[in-house]
């Protein structure tokens, strides 16, 4: 019998972008700014214990947070080791938004790629690094 997967529904609103890109980070953070016509900032926390920095814009429709996938000389996300940078968003609205204002990113010729990750535990882990980063 086929067991039916639950979509936890405390996750809804958040998005994860894996990206590949041969560029620095802020080189990256500037293909992307002018991709989304938004702003993201360079933060630096040296307290923070998830980050060693990372890249923060908020607008009406999402937080958006830029962070390398390796700080601290590891890797945030082990399972995902080819890809250098992500795109985490948290929408200011509970519900699901289309994925189409990231098109001009994947379309990007100098971004290797963009894909969006699904995976439910990782989300999990982000949100909870993401929550520490901010107290």
């Amino acid at each position: 019998m086929k067991k039916n997967k639950s979509i936890n529904t405390e996750l809804i609103g958040y998005k994860l972008y894996g990206i590949i890109s041969t560029f620095k980070d802020y080189k990256t953070v500037f293909l992307i700014n002018n991709d989304l016509n938004i702003q993201l900032e360079k933060i630096t926390d040296h307290e923070n214990k998830a980050f060693e920095n990372y890249y923060y814009f908020t607008n009406s429709d999402y937080e958006y947070f830029f962070f390398k996938n390796k700080q601290f000389n590891d890797f945030i996300l082990k399972k995902f080791k080819n890809i250098h940078y992500f795109l985490f968003l948290k929408s200011h609205l509970p519900i699901e938004r289309p994925d189409g204002f990231i098109q001009p990113l994947i379309n990007n010729s100098l971004i290797q790629q963009c894909l969006k990750i699904h995976d439910e535990e990782t989300l999990e882990m982000l949100i909870h690094c993401l929550e520490l980063s901010m107290i």
